[in-house]
This record gives C-alpha cells, sequence and structure tokens, in this order.
C-alpha cells in the first residue's frame, strides 16, 4: 500500500515536472530576447495560481505539439527502433522464448515484445517510464529551441524585429541552435534505455543466454 502511494506520488510530480519545466524554461527565454512582454506577460499572469494554471495548460498543448512532430519521419524514434532492433541478438532470444510459451505469434515486432515483458514486470515500470520521460523532456526542449531559432531567422530575413538586436541576443540564439542536436541525441539515448531496458531484464530473469 505504502510503495503504491508512494508511486503514485512520483508519477504525479514527475507529470507536473514534464509539463511545467518546458513552458518556464521557454518564457524565460522569451523573456530574454524579446523587446516586450507585456503581450508574453499580461497582467493577468501576475496571479501566481493564474500565472502556474496557465503554463501547466501551455504545458500540455507543448507536449501535445512534440507528440505530433515524434510522429513524423525523421523524428519517429519508435519506428526506428523497431526497425534497428529487429534483429537484435537480446530480442531475436527473447522472442524465440516467448513463442515457446505460446505467449507472441510469428509476426510480433519488437515494440509489441517489449510490452509483453513490461506487462511481466511491472517492478521495472518506474525506471522504464522515468527514460522515457526524460526522453520526452529533452525532446520538448528540442522543440522550443528549434521554434525559437526559426523564428529568429524570419525575423532576420524579414526585419520583423520581433526579438532584442544585440550582440548578447545573437549569442544566445547561436547557443539555443548549437544545442538541437545534443537534444535530439540526447533524447534518443534515454529513448534507447526505455526500449531495451524491459527486454535485458526479463532476459535476467529468465536466466537466459
Amino acid at each position: 500500500m505504502g510503495d503504491k502511494i508512494v508511486e503514485n506520488i512520483t508519477e504525479l510530480l514527475l507529470e507536473v515536472i514534464g509539463y511545467l519545466t518546458p513552458t518556464i524554461y521557454m518564457m524565460s527565454i522569451l523573456k530574454l530576447i524579446l523587446p516586450s512582454n507585456e503581450i508574453l506577460f499580461p497582467k493577468i499572469l501576475n496571479n501566481e495560481l493564474v500565472l502556474i494554471i496557465s503554463l501547466y495548460g501551455f504545458g500540455y498543448l507543448l507536449r501535445s505539439i512534440s507528440i505530433w512532430i515524434g510522429s513524423w519521419g525523421f523524428f519517429d524514434l519508435k519506428r526506428k527502433t523497431n526497425e534497428e532492433f529487429k534483429n537484435n541478438e537480446l530480442f531475436v532470444l527473447v522472442k524465440e522464448d516467448l513463442k515457446k510459451k505460446n505467449l507472441i505469434g510469428e509476426a510480433t515486432n519488437y515494440n509489441e515484445v517489449r510490452s509483453i515483458c513490461l506487462g511481466m514486470y511491472q517492478e521495472i515500470s518506474n525506471k522504464v517510464y522515468l527514460f522515457m520521460f526524460r526522453s520526452s523532456l529533452f525532446f520538448d526542449l528540442f522543440i522550443i529551441n528549434a521554434f525559437i531559432v526559426l523564428v529568429f531567422i524570419i525575423d532576420c530575413l524579414f526585419s520583423y524585429s520581433i526579438f532584442e538586436n544585440s550582440i548578447e541576443h545573437k549569442f544566445m540564439v547561436l547557443f539555443l541552435a548549437l544545442s538541437l542536436y545534443p537534444l535530439l541525441k540526447t533524447r534518443k539515448r534515454f529513448f534507447k534505455i526505455s526500449y531495451k531496458l524491459p527486454i535485458r531484464y526479463y532476459i535476467s530473469k529468465q536466466a537466459l543466454s
């Protein structure tokens, strides 16, 4: 009972952090590089409760955009991982063992085998969720940085004067641009850990070799 309560509290905290962190990060960056914050921070947001609710709500919107973009070909890690791991030695080993136990069919892919392993060993669900949470968080930050860099480029090309025109702010946007690749790599790293963990755990528990 106590473990279940701790697990539920942990999931709730991760959800709140996961939705608030990217929006707070985005608002902080925009506050620094925009010449005026009146549109971004209207007076109604001076109320702390309204501000937190607004940021949390925007976090849901941002995550929806992130999930949508994450399903595009280049960013679709689930499809890429299924393709990459379909001939993986550990996956083939687990798949054959599950087939012997009549738990899966011949056409079962990596994602389906992973889900079965995860369902069999619920004790690792928190670890798997944590790595997937980190992967999603880094992709949210990537989306934010890419959006700001794109708007900055459009602003420079068409002279809309959206951003502050100073060397400091240009260097800040350059830093955001340079961070895009590391953010994607880190997202992929955590995603793969999350995807491999149930398979590896099944092997360790079943003593397969």
